[in-house]
């Protein structure tokens, strides 16, 4: 699996281009939150995101959408369903 081909990757290289340039990015009046916090949200949604690929690769997973789902009640984020998936991998390869 070659990352690099996915537009995940683009993310990824723009959020490290972020972390780089992060202090020419900031106003004089202005503290660093405003781009650490857009950093760490892009860093976050970037994993997110080749998470979502690399369980689609080798598990053939994708999460399902909330509409989805039958009710309400049964309805789990897509999110939830990707952590639950990388869990549930993890536990049947004892690497967690």
């Amino acid at each position: 699996m070659d990352i690099t081909k996915y537009p995940q990757f683009q993310l990824y290289l723009f959020t490290l281009n972020l972390l780089r340039l992060k202090s020419l990015l900031i106003p004089k009046d202005c503290d660093d939150r405003c781009i650490n916090s857009t950093i760490i949200n892009r860093a976050y949604f970037s994993s997110y995101l080749f998470c979502v690929l690399w369980l689609e690769y080798v598990k053939n997973f994708r999460p399902m959408p909330l509409n989805g789902f039958k009710s309400k009640e049964e309805r789990i984020s897509e999110h939830v369903q990707v952590r639950n998936a990388l869990k549930d991998f993890g536990k049947k390869n004892n690497r967690i």
